[in-house]
């Protein structure tokens, strides 16, 4: 130390004291983590409340008693001093990021310490302060916006933060080639969590200063990515070799991963966000096991590994349940079947000990235990399940070996359960049997007899469910596949009887009293019951052993109802029974049926069951053989109420409360022959032309029109129609409006009985599905049931929105909209087949000189299809990284007559494939058109199926070298027969109008109260000049403008439309707003209200939510801005034409014997066009119908300004003619 000069003591004394501080800052740093966890766990423990007993805590620490420190860290304000103090500056730290807060405690009068969620968060979850906050912010963050496209996002949340210092080194080029592979969805994600492309080139080039929170975001997505593998089987080598990490790292970090994903879940209950806990729960075990989803029920088993409960689940041992009742040979063979095989002999030069010790190693080890053979492992899982299931449902003696009987091919199967309850006991004289498909049990007597009322009492509380063990009863020994005959029952009913039993029923929904269980419910096995106890929701005494029909079609009204049980342990609040009672079994029941629809029901939901036909045998040898063989074995010919060559009506689903649903078969098999089906359709018919009544389908239309061409009738419908399809979009317009989505969001409640379906499937209707694999009957009863409970909450949540005035909307205008499609698709709009065909001819020909001119200008042939060859052909460069446009408007500015002819190539493509090959498939043999409509986000009516709305108008095409160009006219094939005349109705300008209406401003008002052309005024006004100079350019230029701005055009938009540049536009629509100043004050209004609000009101009051408005990304903005006006405008629009088409109807009515209108010359809506209705209305009706139309549309609505209707007319819709 001598020897050092002065200067270099004085550095080495400056670095030693440079070291001695950042040691010490460090040391603080740390002690201050722990510190704050020690403070947060007293306080949320309730060790420690008022601040004395903080401070006595706090003098009993080692950092206080080391640093001495007194100060007051409860009434100094100085910021340097708080700092300075490790104490002051934790208590700090905890009161402001909200872990612990302060609170007035009248009893000791002064403030305590109450520690807050997110403090009992981190203490549940084991979590100091700093690292609780970390995971909190990013949480949620996460609850905002999270991805559930895949399971990546979850994973991602639960790979914890520390993996960034286990993986030392990721190889960045591997990196970025798998993420430019993943899929758009995983894109999405790692964009939502952060990982950048910029970071990803960055880390690539270079490894060093780089941003560490952005490191360990890639780092943690990186790392989710290797695990979201494993939890999906994928072998262990397989990942690490991909992800370029050892096994042992990855092991590693799939338990640290399995034990932060119990920490998350844990925080995340601690903090109520149980929707994200139960997301995040899984992964635990999932992570842990490294399994599938899956497999979890089988991995509660401890000696059963990932691979053995794959192949177990594989072969179809689902769960513990089914490995519990497997027996041992299968589970044997599964296992065996699973391993590699290898012979048990000695080999060719092998010696006796190596052959043992390699019979020794297929052997299954098991932690814990010896060496295992296949049946010792197989005997040893299903007792272990065995002794899970036991514990699990607390039952001793279970009796395991309880087989379930044959049951005759021939008898329904429905995977259902019924629902075993305590009740009234049964002596020994009673036989009691089950059938295993359908879990159906039966009473029968020799002596008993049960009556309705004693059947229907309704029960003060419900009763659990329960199972005992109990020796085999003997089954019927005269046939033992449980049948029962109706013949011999006693049973006491009358319609008295039935009166009072639905009163009852009524009175026990009214007051809410729920027929649910809320014991645990039995899973999908074989079911040992009492003969004792039986539940009396499905006794059936007998006093006879006569057989001749199944149980399943011996439902009757109240007293012999089915009950079928929903396997759905979680839904403990939810239905665990579907009463299906069939009320064509017996004539009596039927007519007391039909007295009750007519004296007491006055809200029903109504489903329809549609059975596939039995396919028909194509033309072959030996197929009239085969088609009568096939009619002999299925009764095809019995089949009544055909709605096509493919399907016909199986019955009607009645449903007027709670999970009870009547069901009225239309076939005859299985009805009482004295119930014809003239009354059946007399039922049906006399319950629509009730006024009374409120009707619910799910797709009334289509249901409607189903009956409609089962009877072979047009029914008329006076009945209020709710569908909660309609009321689904008017509450959410963007929301996908499956039944099984609606059941999710308005029926919980109802899981169960969905459940009862082998597929759901997303068919919009289950009952209308009649190629779905249920039966046609359970599928109607269950939506019947479904759409009762959904349209209860659905009109509760209408009344309640916006004051009332969705639900007028969706009672007075989109119901009774509903019905006038129906009864439009229903008729359909009449075809010319000839004239189809001959334009079909001419297209195709035209086509063909059009191809042969394009190929001589060219100078070799080339497809005319492609884009890229087009491209190539007119010289069209690249935009960019884009590739060259060749759209109509692309090509419209070449002025070539190569694009020319190619555009008018084009115009007949779409005709033939979207017109005339559509056409002549659906109308050749009916001679008409039945298109189907559906509404879209604004509330414009569209039709698909075809769609008639996308008809082209006449167009022209000329070909080099004639004289004369050939008109083409699709819509002239549409002619209606003689003595028919189309007639149709158009708003002039209606959205303009609309927006005239709700700006309010003065110069465009009184443009449209003058008769003056209206775009021309517009135009005259904006160029300041007379309406006479006004050129066609200028007219079409302020057309452009206005309904650009109804219909949310950008810059862009309008300079391509103005055929100008984009500075241009610009300018030109700042013009048009300076005239029309109301107009932008009445957009931006529009706007800034929706984005206040989240959602926009049309006239009558509907709304479309638009969230973007709050989006960070400014083009989403921009476009939920453009969608804002013209969703307003627009959908007002579609309001005005739905209440003019109402109108023309209610006056048709009104006005039916001034018009002289029957039955036999109607007038029929046959297709809307937006703002234009067209009608087939008869010949020398023409000139009355039109005025009561126009009188109709142009009075349908009060605005400030008139509204106009022009009218045309003509045999054909390619020929109309001005009236």
């Amino acid at each position: 130390m001598e020897s050092l000069p002065n200067s270099g003591r004085k550095k080495k004394k400056q670095f030693d004291s440079r070291m001695k501080m950042r040691e010490f800052k460090q040391n603080v740093y740390n002690a201050r983590i722990h510190l704050k966890r020690a403070i947060l766990e007293t306080i949320a423990s309730n060790v420690v409340q008022t601040r004395t007993e903080l401070e006595l805590f706090m003098k009993c620490t080692l950092l206080c008693t080391e640093k001495g420190t007194n100060y007051d860290y409860f009434t100094s304000n100085n910021d340097q001093k708080t700092e300075n103090d490790p104490i002051a500056s934790s208590i700090s730290f905890l009161l402001e990021y909200e872990f612990i807060r302060l609170q007035f405690n009248d009893q000791l009068q002064e403030e305590i310490f109450v520690a807050t969620k997110l403090g009992i968060a981190c203490l549940s979850a084991s979590l100091p302060p700093n690292e609780g906050f970390m995971l909190f912010s990013e949480l949620q963050k996460s609850r905002q916006c999270f991805v559930l496209e895949s399971e990546l996002h979850a994973i991602y949340l639960v790979t914890p933060y520390s993996v960034c210092y286990q993986l030392h080194d990721v190889d960045w080029l591997a990196f970025v080639d798998m993420w430019e592979k993943l899929p758009k969805a995983m894109r999405r994600i790692g964009e939502v969590v952060g990982v950048k492309n910029a970071f990803l080139m960055k880390a690539m080039r270079s490894k060093s200063n780089l941003d560490q929170k952005q490191l360990q975001i890639h780092k943690r997505f990186y790392i989710a990515l290797a695990l979201q593998e494993l939890v999906n089987e994928v072998p262990l080598g397989k990942v690490a070799s991909k992800y370029k990490c050892s096994r042992g790292m990855l092991q590693t970090l799939q338990q640290m991963a399995s034990t932060f994903a119990g920490i998350v879940t844990s925080f995340c209950s601690a903090l109520n966000w149980d929707l994200l806990a139960l997301i995040v729960g899984q992964f635990k075990d999932r992570l842990f096991f490294g399994i599938h989803r899956d497999l979890m029920d089988l991995m509660q088993i401890p000696d059963l590994n990932a691979q053995r409960a794959r192949a177990l689940f594989n072969a179809g041992i689902k769960d513990i349940r089914d490995l519990a009742t497997a027996d041992i040979f299968t589970i044997e063979k599964i296992l065996h079947n699973s391993i590699g095989f290898d012979t048990e002999k000695q080999k060719e030069g092998e010696e006796k000990y190596d052959a043992h010790e390699r019979a020794n190693l297929r052997k299954l080890f098991i932690t814990g235990k010896a060496g295992l053979s296949v049946s010792e492992a197989a005997k040893m899982l299903i007792e272990q399940a065995r002794n899970f299931l036991t514990i699990e449902m607390g039952v001793q003696n279970v009796d395991w070996s309880r087989k379930e009987p044959e049951i005759d091919q021939n008898e329904p199967k429905i995977p259902v359960e019924i629902e075993v309850k305590s009740s009234k006991k049964r002596k020994s004289d009673e036989m009691c049997s089950e059938t295993s498909p359908q879990r159906f049990k039966k009473v029968q007597s020799r002596s008993h007899k049960m009556t309705l009322r004693s059947s229907m009492s309704p029960k003060s509380s419900p009763q659990a469910s329960s199972t005992f063990k109990t020796p085999d009863i003997p089954l019927n020994s005269s046939n033992p596949k449980n049948k029962l005959n109706r013949s011999s029952q006693e049973i006491e009913c009358s319609p008295e009887y039935l009166k009072q039993a639905q009163k009852s029923r009524l009175q026990l929904s009214r007051s809410r009293i729920s027929h649910r269980t809320q014991a645990k419910l039995l899973r999908k096995s074989p079911v040992k019951t009492s003969n004792d106890e039986i539940s009396k929701e499905f006794d059936i005494c007998d006093d006879s052993s006569n057989e001749n029909q199944s149980l399943f079609h011996q439902s009757l009204l109240m007293n012999v109802s089915e009950s079928i049980e929903i396997v759905d342990t979680s839904m403990v609040n939810g239905y665990k029974q579907l009463h299906i009672i069939d009320v064509c079994k017996n004539r009596q029941f039927f007519y007391a049926f039909e007295k009750e629809l007519k004296e007491n029901a006055k809200e029903i939901s109504i489903a329809i069951g549609i059975s596939a036909n039995e396919t028909p045998i194509k033309s072959t040898i030996g197929g009239n053989l085969l088609q009568n063989h096939r009619r002999t074995l299925t009764g095809i010919e019995n089949h009544k109420f055909h709605v096509s060559d493919k399907k016909h009506l199986n019955g009607i689903a009645f449903c007027m409360n709670d999970n009870y649903v009547y069901f009225l078969t239309l076939q005859d098999a299985e009805n009482d022959p004295l119930i014809t089906s003239n009354a059946k359709i007399k039922l049906i018919k006399d319950l629509l032309k009730r006024s009374d009544v409120i009707l619910s389908f799910y797709d009334a239309k289509e249901h409607l029109k189903a009956v409609s061409r089962g009877f072979d009738t047009f029914l008329s419908v006076k009945s209020t129609v709710f569908d909660p399809k309609v009321a689904t979009w008017m509450l959410q317009p963007d929301l996908d409006n499956t039944l099984a989505n609606m059941m999710s969001k308005y029926a919980e409640n109802c899981h169960g009985i969905w459940n009862m379906l082998e597929n759901g499937g997303s068919f919009n209707s289950i009952a209308l599905n009649y190629r779905s694999g249920n039966d046609a009957r359970l599928r109607s009863c269950v939506e019947a049931c479904l759409v009762q409970n959904i349209i209860k909450v659905q009109i509760e949540l209408l009344q309640d929105t916006g004051k009332g005035y969705l639900f007028k909307s969706f009672t007075d205008i989109e119901m009774p909209i509903q019905v006038l499609l129906y009864k439009m698709e229903f008729n359909g709009m009449a075809v010319d087949k000839d004239r189809l065909i001959s334009l079909k001819d001419t297209c195709i020909s035209l086509q063909k000189e059009l191809t042969n001119e394009i190929y001589k200008q060219v100078g070799y042939k080339f497809n005319i299809e492609s884009v890229n060859e087009v491209a190539k052909v007119l010289n069209l460069q690249k935009q960019g990284k884009t590739r060259p446009s060749t759209s109509k408007d692309a090509l419209k500015k070449l002025n070539c007559p190569i694009a020319e002819l190619i555009m008018q190539y084009r115009q007949l493509s779409a005709a033939l494939s979207k017109f005339l090959y559509p056409f002549i498939k659906n109308g050749v043999e009916s001679g008409r058109i039945h298109s189907k409509s559906c509404y879209t986000n604004t509330g414009r009516l569209s039709m698909y199926e075809p769609s008639l709305q996308n008809v082209s108008k006449n167009f022209c095409i000329s070909i080099p070298g004639r004289s004369i160009s050939h008109e083409v006219s699709c819509r002239s094939a549409f002619r209606v027969p003689p003595g028919r005349c189309i007639l149709t109705a158009d708003f002039c300008q209606l959205e303009l109008r609309i927006l005239t209406h709700l700006s309010q401003d003065s110069t465009l008002i009184r443009i449209m109260k003058s008769e003056e052309d209206v775009f021309k005024s517009i135009a005259a006004k904006w160029y300041k000049t007379t309406i006479r100079d006004v050129s066609d350019k200028q007219r079409n230029d302020a057309k452009q403008i206005c309904y650009g701005i109804i219909y949310g055009m950008g810059v862009r938009g309008f300079a391509e439309a103005l055929e100008t540049t984009e500075d241009e536009a610009l300018s030109l629509t700042d013009q048009f707003h300076l005239t029309y100043p109301g107009i932008r004050q009445y957009t931006e209004a529009i706007v800034q209200r929706a984005r206040r609000k989240g959602f926009i009101e049309t006239l009558t009051g509907r709304r479309r939510y638009l969230p973007n408005l709050m989006s960070d990304n400014m083009n989403d903005q921009r476009q939920a801005e453009r969608q804002a006006v013209n969703t307003t405008i627009q959908g007002s629009a579609a309001d005005i034409a739905k209440h003019a088409m109402i109108r023309m109807e209610k006056n048709l009515a009104r006005y039916e014997k001034d018009l002289g209108i029957c039955s036999k010359n109607q007038v029929n809506l046959i297709l809307h066009l937006h703002d234009e209705l067209v009608y087939e209305v008869p010949s020398e009706k023409v000139h009355k119908v039109a005025k009561v139309l126009k009188y109709s549309m142009e009075n349908c609505i009060k605005l400030s300004i008139p509204l106009k209707v022009k009218m045309k007319m003509g045999r054909s819709w390619g020929e109309l003619t001005e009236i």
